[in-house]
């Protein structure tokens, strides 16, 4: 789904005790991630929690210019509908947090305005201007209430909620107090309790006695469900976050019960079970920090990865320290370290720091999960509005991921926190090892976050669980590609792209190995640079699938039932092995699914051909001696081809063709000179097979001519394979 499921990287975390962090009863033990991602269990398929609705919401709201002249408020007017995202929302996003409760009567919990406000009509008064206007929602509907209702996010397309919104909300609490404001939660509220901030939580118009009339403090809203938002498996962007082979993280901890700061705190808690998680886990306190502030902890991963990060405690942020010292402290972390997790807190929709846009690191790329009750709708616009760069990220999404929360919990947030951090550190080690992380998706890792916390909502309190509903925002344009070069990479100033596209809906047939084929046959003639596939596809458990592209007697795997159940393919895939080769003729794409239960469809499919501005001159090796792969033999088998040419390797593409009953027990390395790279590592579990191609990265500005030597090993019993061949094609460094 765009923007949802969702270094110098911040994962800045909203952990809300106060909402209900509950306490360990002895030792809960967690899912296993490795086979939470091992395809199905007999009990079902693993699914979202939630599905993400775009919808349209249609509203008037009212800038008071009391005081001004008339010539002040015609200019004003005049220059509303040419005016930026951000004038825009800020006159529609105040009104637009209003509407929280009319939505939330319909479970459906809103999130942030994507895009910019469309002006449908500007007009003037004696005093200000109605500024008519539409814009782009995003909200979540959680997949029980759907069930309860015995209906699925598709029924709720067209459906349309009409309701109030104050005409002119920054001056809505002083006229309308406690005389238009109720609990939603149907607790007793007092007039100390409300304020300018929190008002939109608290307002009820159609209160007996409150005094606010239409239209001049009042007017209608619509709000129109216009599609079911669909996720494809897109992955955090690990190689940015490796680039330095080193992730800094900062844990702050805030006081959750108020007044003086007592030991038994629940944020002295959560702080001393994080920690331990950490040591568990082979961390080391390298310094402590004066005044009871806390410590710094250091690990150094496999593949050379060090992760260092540093603990503040409540101390450090307590009610009686000076705000300005915490925010201070606060924004210095979000700037200085690349994960950071804040455990305190919810402010009803605004965390101060968040809107300062110096406290964000330029142009770099930050996880920032926000765990708090309802984060989902309080902070995540507050993140893109502030990460903005005009020329180059005006959406504030292209160096920010969002991890955030819909539902309050009372699982220990900050234990489904540490898995996600913890899965983290292991896909980058891995990353930098040279295999691939492609279980690692933020599908993956988002359902698994949500399972584990439902787990360990029914563990805390079996008859009431209430388990948090997380999700990630800002992900649908990242880049990184677990089996080859980044999907954002630029194609190196070729002279022309091409694109072709089909758009016939398709089903694909349930456990029917024949599959559904589509072809594009591209009329012109043209060798090719490079090649993209655009794929739409939607499928309830993407790890049944497999996907072929081939052309002019060539075959190439672009998804090869990984994934798990994750829902839908929806991506653009790179692909290796057309290079050189004439564009024209047909183009087959082929989807099998190999397993029963699950079905889906083909939405539509795009080549994105890019031609060549000359001849690569590459060059090929191909070694065809089939080779027994030993059984629970780790020496395995090798295999050798004897490159005669002389260049500087710029890229390698590697073709491996292995028969085996369980890829899950091999590993298969490619090496060269002095260096050597994992082409797989043990993936796929119970699947058969590989014949794919591979882009090794460790090779590039080596010398091409000598002996490259493929390894296969089989590292477990039972089942067996053979080599059956491989080739590499080496592009010469310019």
């Amino acid at each position: 789904m765009p923007r949802f499921f969702n270094l110098l990287s911040v994962v800045l975390v909203l952990s809300l005790a106060a909402c209900g962090s509950g306490s360990d009863q002895g030792e809960f033990e967690p899912l296993d991630f490795e086979n939470f991602v091992d395809g199905k269990e007999d009990t079902g398929y693993v699914s979202n929690k939630a599905a993400e609705l775009e919808a349209k919401l249609t509203a008037k709201v009212y800038i008071d210019m009391t005081g001004k002249t008339a010539q002040e408020i015609q200019d004003l007017a005049d220059s509303l509908p040419g005016a930026s995202r951000w004038t825009l929302q800020k006159y529609t996003s105040p009104q637009l947090k209003y509407a929280r409760n009319p939505l939330k009567e319909e479970k459906l919990d809103l999130n942030l305005e994507r895009g910019e406000p469309t002006v449908l009509s500007v007009t003037t008064d004696a005093n200000g201007v109605w500024l008519e206007y539409s814009n782009s929602i995003e909200s979540l509907v959680k997949f029980k209430e759907l069930e309860e209702k015995n209906l699925t996010p598709a029924d709720l397309v067209g459906k349309q909620i009409d309701f109030i919104l104050p005409a002119a909300p920054e001056g809505v609490f002083e006229k309308g107090g406690m005389a238009c404001a109720t609990d939603p939660d149907g607790d007793e509220l007092h007039e100390e309790d409300l304020n300018e901030s929190n008002y939109f939580y608290y307002f009820d118009p159609a209160k007996a006695g409150c005094p606010l009339q239409a239209p001049a403090d009042l007017v209608d809203a619509r709000y129109e469900i216009l599609s079911s938002l669909d996720a494809a498996s897109v992955y955090p962007e690990f190689d940015l976050l490796t680039a330095d082979k080193r992730i800094t993280m900062v844990n702050l901890f805030g006081q959750i019960e108020h007044g003086d700061l007592q030991s038994g705190d629940l944020g002295w808690t959560a702080y001393n079970q994080f920690k331990r998680d950490f040591q568990y886990a082979g961390f080391s306190v390298t310094e402590t920090f004066p005044d009871d502030f806390g410590v710094r902890m250091e690990k150094t991963y496999p593949g050379g990865l060090e992760v260092v990060a540093n603990f503040y405690t409540p101390e450090a942020l307590k009610d009686h320290r000076s705000r300005e010292e915490v925010n201070q402290l606060f924004m210095q972390a979000i700037h200085d370290h690349e994960i950071v997790y804040y455990n305190g807190h919810a402010f009803y929709g605004s965390l101060t720091v968040l809107d300062d846009p110096a406290a964000y690191p330029e142009e770099t790329y930050q996880i920032i999960n926000m765990d708090a009750c309802w984060s989902y709708a309080y902070y995540t616009k507050q993140v893109f509005e502030h990460k903005t760069d005009p020329e180059i990220d005006p959406d504030g999404m292209k160096y920010a991921d969002v991890v955030n929360n819909t539902e309050p919990g009372i699982t220990g947030s900050h234990k489904t926190a540490w898995l996600l951090y913890k899965n983290i550190f292991n896909a980058c080690s891995e990353f930098m090892q040279g295999e691939e992380p492609s279980k690692y998706s933020w599908n993956n890792l988002i359902v698994y976050m949500n399972d584990s916390a439902e787990q360990r909502a029914r563990w805390y309190d079996p008859e009431k669980f209430h388990a948090e509903i997380y999700g990630a925002s800002g992900v649908t344009g990242n880049c990184f590609n677990p089996t080859g070069e980044s999907y954002c990479k630029d194609n190196g100033g070729s002279t022309l792209t091409h694109e072709y596209e089909d758009a016939v809906e398709t089903p694909i047939p349930d456990n029917d190995n024949t599959g559904a084929s589509r072809t594009i046959n591209v009329p012109d003639s043209f060798n090719l640079q490079s090649v993209q596939v655009e794929l739409d596809i939607r499928h309830t458990y993407i790890g049944d699938l497999k996907v072929t592209l081939s052309h002019n007697g060539t075959e190439r795997i672009l998804h090869d039932n990984s994934g798990g159940g994750a829902d839908d393919i929806r991506t653009t895939v790179g692909v290796a092995g057309f290079e050189g080769q004439d564009a024209a003729g047909d183009w087959t794409l082929t989807i099998v699914d190999s397993a029963n239960y699950d079905t889906g469809k083909l939405v539509g499919w795009k080549l994105i051909l890019t031609e060549a501005s000359e001849d690569p001159g590459a060059i090929e090796g191909e070694n065809t001696e089939s080779k027994d792969i030993p059984d629970n033999t780790p020496a395995g088998i090798s295999s050798s081809i004897d490159i005669a040419d002389t260049a500087g390797v710029g890229s390698v593409v590697v073709h491996v063709d292995i028969t085996h009953t369980y890829v899950g027990d091999l590993v298969v390395k490619l090496a060269h000179g002095d260096a050597e790279e994992i082409l797989h590592n043990r993936e796929g579990g119970s699947d058969a097979d590989i014949n794919r191609d591979f882009l090794p990265a460790s090779f590039a500005g080596l010398e091409a001519q000598g002996e490259w030597t493929l390894t296969v090993s089989d590292n477990a019993g039972a089942d067996t394979g053979k080599l059956n061949s491989w080739s590499i094609r080496i592009v010469p460094a310019p």
